[in-house]
């Protein structure tokens, strides 16, 4: 959140949680509920690269 916070311009961190935050929270619903699915349907996650191309 710090990163996007500088991004946006906001001087203080809490400026972008009041707007943003309610965000953090929807995307925390959705990979608990996606990470509920893949085990109870024991689907296998490939592992992520480690490398980036440019």
């Amino acid at each position: 959140m710090k990163a996007i916070s500088a991004r946006m311009g906001h001087s203080n961190i809490g400026t972008t949680m009041d707007i943003y935050g309610h965000v953090t929270d929807a995307l925390q619903k959705q990979a608990a509920y996606v990470l509920d699915y893949l085990f109870e349907h024991k689907i296998a996650i490939p592992a992520p690269r480690t490398t980036i191309s440019v």
